[in-house]
Protein backbone atom coordinates (compact mmCIF):
# COMPACT_ATOMS: atom_id res chain seq x y z
CA UNK A 1 0.00 0.00 0.00
CA UNK A 2 1.74 3.24 -0.63
CA UNK A 3 -0.05 6.62 1.26
CA UNK A 4 1.23 9.65 1.32
CA UNK A 5 1.96 12.04 3.97
CA UNK A 6 1.50 15.91 3.24
CA UNK A 7 4.57 18.50 3.77
CA UNK A 8 3.37 21.44 5.36
CA UNK A 9 4.93 24.48 6.93
CA UNK A 10 4.67 22.51 10.30
CA UNK A 11 6.83 19.58 8.60
CA UNK A 12 9.26 22.08 7.42
CA UNK A 13 10.45 22.71 10.45
CA UNK A 14 9.94 19.74 12.05
CA UNK A 15 10.54 16.62 9.46
CA UNK A 16 8.75 13.40 9.63
CA UNK A 17 11.16 10.73 10.69
CA UNK A 18 10.05 7.76 8.13
CA UNK A 19 11.06 5.09 10.37
CA UNK A 20 8.48 5.77 12.89
CA UNK A 21 5.71 5.67 10.68
CA UNK A 22 2.79 2.75 11.45
CA UNK A 23 -0.12 2.10 9.19
CA UNK A 24 -3.48 0.33 9.78
CA UNK A 25 -4.79 -1.37 12.92
CA UNK A 26 -1.62 -3.86 13.66
CA UNK A 27 0.81 -0.84 12.94
CA UNK A 28 3.02 -2.67 10.30
CA UNK A 29 6.20 -0.25 9.70
CA UNK A 30 7.21 1.03 6.71
CA UNK A 31 9.26 -0.84 3.84
CA UNK A 32 10.50 2.18 2.34
CA UNK A 33 9.43 5.77 1.55
CA UNK A 34 10.66 8.30 -1.24
CA UNK A 35 11.07 12.32 -0.23
CA UNK A 36 11.50 14.00 -2.96
CA UNK A 37 10.22 14.86 -6.20
CA UNK A 38 6.50 14.26 -4.90
CA UNK A 39 4.07 17.07 -4.29
CA UNK A 40 1.15 14.89 -4.04
CA UNK A 41 -1.50 17.53 -3.18
CA UNK A 42 -0.38 20.21 -5.84
CA UNK A 43 0.70 22.40 -2.83
CA UNK A 44 4.49 23.28 -3.70
CA UNK A 45 5.33 21.17 -0.60
CA UNK A 46 6.98 18.07 -1.19
CA UNK A 47 5.53 15.22 0.39
CA UNK A 48 7.07 11.83 1.24
CA UNK A 49 5.29 8.77 -0.07
CA UNK A 50 5.29 5.93 1.80
CA UNK A 51 5.13 2.01 1.44
CA UNK A 52 3.43 -0.83 3.96
CA UNK A 53 3.24 -4.25 3.33
CA UNK A 54 -0.84 -4.22 3.37
CA UNK A 55 -1.55 -8.13 4.22
CA UNK A 56 0.54 -7.07 7.91
CA UNK A 57 -1.91 -4.03 8.30
CA UNK A 58 -4.33 -5.80 9.98
CA UNK A 59 -6.95 -4.11 7.31
CA UNK A 60 -9.73 -6.71 6.83
CA UNK A 61 -12.35 -6.30 4.01
CA UNK A 62 -15.12 -4.54 6.15
CA UNK A 63 -12.70 -1.62 7.18
CA UNK A 64 -13.85 1.61 5.73
CA UNK A 65 -10.87 4.31 6.91
CA UNK A 66 -7.05 3.43 7.98
CA UNK A 67 -4.82 5.72 9.82
CA UNK A 68 -1.16 6.54 9.55
CA UNK A 69 0.70 7.50 12.67
CA UNK A 70 4.39 8.85 13.27
CA UNK A 71 6.61 11.28 15.16
CA UNK A 72 8.90 14.45 13.90
CA UNK A 73 12.65 14.32 14.09
CA UNK A 74 11.84 16.40 17.65
CA UNK A 75 10.07 13.55 18.89
CA UNK A 76 6.38 15.07 18.24
CA UNK A 77 3.68 12.59 17.82
CA UNK A 78 0.71 12.84 14.67
CA UNK A 79 -2.07 11.06 13.10
CA UNK A 80 -4.00 11.06 10.61
CA UNK A 81 -6.99 9.15 9.46
CA UNK A 82 -8.91 8.75 5.44
CA UNK A 83 -11.19 6.31 4.02
CA UNK A 84 -10.46 3.27 2.08
CA UNK A 85 -11.75 1.45 -0.38
CA UNK A 86 -11.14 -2.79 0.13
CA UNK A 87 -11.18 -4.69 -2.93
CA UNK A 88 -10.75 -8.46 -3.92
CA UNK A 89 -11.98 -9.53 -0.54
CA UNK A 90 -12.35 -13.22 -0.23
CA UNK A 91 -9.80 -13.39 -2.95
CA UNK A 92 -6.31 -14.87 -2.16
CA UNK A 93 -5.21 -11.67 -2.74
CA UNK A 94 -6.50 -8.27 -1.16
CA UNK A 95 -6.17 -4.71 -2.57
CA UNK A 96 -6.70 -1.43 -0.24
CA UNK A 97 -6.92 2.25 -1.81
CA UNK A 98 -6.28 5.37 0.58
CA UNK A 99 -8.46 8.01 -0.97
Amino acid sequence: ISVAVFGSEAFDDDPVDPTSLKFGPAGTAALRWVFEGFDVDHDGLNDIVVFFRASRSGIECEHTEATVTGETFAGKSFFATDSITTVSCGKKRRRWFWH
